[in-house]
């Protein structure tokens, strides 16, 4: 629930940057400058209807957020005909009358309704969207309403009659309505007879304020300057108490979800609960002191290697028993979004404000400036947000790289390499060419490499090997990083807060402000780059499709303006076309890598009545570099449970054989019924052998990619394939 009230508040925080940016900057300040309103797109803004008219020129850059409001529903109407449409095969349905979040689903990944999520997603997209136009409504009414009684330097022109105050109370009482019943409507798990319309009935009232708001902006009378000729920068009257308030709701939403947490894990019987909470409180206490750390010189450089040893600590700690995401799992992510949102928003604010004209951090000028000059008025604490929070994750990354870049090293030393070497050796078959043309990269005599024929790539290829193995154990030392990156985000927060209310803001240099947003801004034109690098390239294209399939697999139960789930079509269509050839009288061997795995275990793992079903299939399934025990159990171990395996298996559902191949290489897949040697999982060698032709390549570690090609993995999977009669 509370998951679902964060989601709804990251739609908010979009929607409020993002009309900041169009209606304050675009609109207000630069659309009342002469002089930045000169270019031929900012020509709606010369016009005399609207030049002279605050309320209008907001009303205009409205326009931009509304506009991308009506964008997401559109795309979200969309996805959800093209994915959330599909029904599973032979499924009729909810059982009950009434729409469901899959995440509250008995049986999670199991239950015949976890592909059929589409009511779901399209009540909770409703009421996104309805927050958002109210949202929209409240800044529009607010800030105009600001522009009468509190705009520097400016005064009415006279003559000219006010809108009546009701429109202003009316849209602003409707808006707050809408978004407090929306925060609660996205409570339910499950919404039961008319609550199923709720949505669509939010957005009318939505609507409704929108319009009363724009028919405020419409009659807002004309203002002038004081002083003629002259204007006083200043940032859009009643915006800053929207974004207090608005930012304030967000941070209670997000930090409601760790609160859930420790409750959750006091509930537990653990017989070390006390010391958890003893370490909990230090921790607190640790963080209260590095406030004061921050502010003596280089005491950021202080907090950050005191993290990049916490980090190292925590990782040799628990390397080689982690079995789950660490701690906190659904707080970091819902973090990290907020956090990549407001960077890239962030950024975008303050390369518009310098692209309309030079920016100034202040809340209004003191001096009015010439009418000539192009002065953006932009938040001061913007200057800090763009200068620590867009610097402070990158700063830990290089530090998490760096740690990992030296247990990489360490992996190609003198011992691992010689482990390597042993246990290639122990298996070495004898040479099979007398004449020398086969070679082998570890040892043949006394553990030496032979001086007379070794090259340089043989004798390194031991320990190629071990750093390949380590660098299969490094993924699940994300959460590290993550957590890292919030944790400091936090502590960031809190000083940058303490100062703004103390009115001592420290400000960073310039430069620092404008690196800072040039990074950020950057980030979004990465993606650009890389989309239109995956059209022209088909091998860039399929590193997308890969990502993007790992990226939207669960259904849209918490945030449903996000990505379509392709799984709410995948698993449906692959159900079907198995039942298709089950009900044809063919056999089935299920062939599947990486993230097809997961396909394979949704589609086989759902439980029903013969009704629904086909009585009798079964399949052979292989599995390769499979991530449903290293990534996704870690992950999501309240889906990804023993009882899902268990329902694979050959004696419990509907597989007859099964077969699990994996590498110590492979940074994606791995074993998932018991490490070692079993029935199911099958640990093959990477490389397979350490035998070449002497003058070719060193034999080529597979790692997540290589099991397309690797004879010994396919003889095994000829061996258990179905076969006529």
């Amino acid at each position: 629930m509370l998951a679902r009230v964060a989601a709804l508040a990251l739609t908010v925080n979009v929607v409020l940057l993002v009309s900041a940016v169009a209606m304050d900057y675009v609109g207000y300040q630069c659309g009342g400058n002469i002089k930045c309103a000169d270019s031929w797109w900012m020509s709606p803004f010369r016009m005399a209807s609207v030049a002279s008219f605050p309320g209008r020129r907001i009303l205009l850059g409205a326009v931009v957020p509304l506009l991308l409001l009506v964008l997401l529903a559109v795309l979200t109407y969309r996805t959800q005909r093209r994915y959330e449409s599909v029904r599973p095969p032979g499924n009729p349905g909810p059982r009950q009358p009434c729409v469901q979040n899959a995440a509250s689903l008995e049986g999670g990944l199991r239950n015949l309704d976890f592909w059929n999520t589409g009511p779901y997603t399209r009540y909770l997209g409703k009421i996104h969207i309805a927050a958002g136009l109210a949202l929209l409504a409240l800044m529009i009414a607010t800030t105009v309403h600001g522009t009468l009684e509190s705009a520097p330097g400016m005064r009415i022109q006279e003559g000219r009659s006010l809108a009546p105050e009701w429109l202003w109370s009316g849209s602003v009482w409707i808006a707050v309505a809408v978004l407090v019943v929306a925060v609660l409507a996205v409570i339910p798990e499950k919404v039961i007879g008319p609550l199923r319309w709720l949505g669509l009935i939010l957005t009318v009232p939505a609507i409704g304020a929108l319009l009363l708001a724009g028919a405020m902006a419409l009659l807002e009378p004309a203002m002038m300057a004081v002083v003629p000729n002259a204007m006083t920068p200043h940032e859009l009257p009643g915006l800053r108490p929207v974004m207090n308030w608005v930012y304030g709701g967000i941070i209670v939403a997000l930090l409601l979800v760790p609160v859930c947490l420790i409750a959750a894990a006091l509930d537990r019987k653990k017989p070390l609960r006390t010391v958890q909470l003893v370490v909990v409180a230090a921790a607190l206490v640790g963080m209260y002191f590095m406030l004061d750390v921050i502010d003596r010189p280089y005491g950021w450089v202080i907090v950050a290697l005191i993290v990049a040893i916490g980090i190292i600590v925590v990782g040799v700690v628990n390397s080689g028993r982690l079995t789950a995401f660490r701690w906190g799992a659904p707080f970091i992510v819902l973090t990290i979004a907020f956090g990549l949102a407001n960077t890239v928003l962030v950024g975008l604010i303050v390369r518009v404000a310098d692209t309309l004209g030079e920016i100034k951090y202040t809340f209004a000028a003191t001096e009015p400036v010439p009418d000539s000059g192009r002065i953006i008025a932009v938040f001061p604490v913007i200057s800090d947000v763009a200068a620590y929070l867009i610097f402070e994750p990158v700063i830990l990354v290089l530090i998490f790289a760096g740690w990992q870049a030296i247990r990489w090293w360490r992996a190609g030393w003198s011992k691992p390499a010689k482990a390597i070497a042993d246990e290639y050796y122990e298996k070495e078959q004898p040479l099979p060419d007398d004449r020398g043309w086969v070679a082998s990269t570890v040892k043949l005599n006394g553990g030496a490499f032979n001086p007379d024929w070794a090259t340089p790539e043989m004798r390194a290829w031991p320990g190629r090997v071990s750093r390949a193995r380590k660098v299969a154990e490094m993924p699940r030392d994300l959460d590290l990083l993550f957590t890292s990156i919030v944790v400091i985000g936090i502590l960031l927060f809190a000083w940058l807060e303490m100062h703004i209310w103390a009115d001592d803001i420290r400000r960073p240099s310039p430069w620092v402000a404008s690196l800072g947003t040039a990074i950020a801004t950057l980030l979004p034109l990465a993606v650009l780059l890389l989309a239109r690098a995956g059209w022209q390239n088909p091998n860039t294209r399929r590193v997308i499709g890969v990502l993007w399939d790992v990226g939207t697999f669960w259904p849209r139960g918490y945030h449903p303006l996000s990505p379509p789930s392709y799984a709410e079509r995948a698993v449906p269509e692959l159900q079907r076309r198995m039942w298709f050839l089950h009900d044809s009288g063919a056999q089935i061997l299920l062939a599947a890598h990486s993230q097809g795995a997961i396909l394979a275990a949704a589609a086989l793992s759902q439980d029903g009545p013969d009704e629904v079903r086909p009585t009798g299939m079964k399949v052979v399934l292989a599995t390769f570099g499979s991530p449903m025990r290293k990534l996704y159990r870690w992950g999501f171990p309240a889906y990804f449970t023993d009882e899902l395996t268990q329902s694979l298996l050959p004696q419990n559902g509907t597989t007859s054989i099964w077969r699990n191949f994996y590498y110590l290489t492979d940074y994606i897949g791995g074993w998932i019924v018991n490490e070692g040697e079993n029935s199911i999982d099958k640990k093959l060698p990477d490389p397979p052998t350490c035998q070449f032709t002497y003058g070719d390549a060193p034999p080529r570690i597979g790692s997540h990619t290589g099991y397309w090609k690797d004879p010994a993995m396919w003889q095994e999977i000829d061996l258990i394939a179905p076969r006529p009669g």
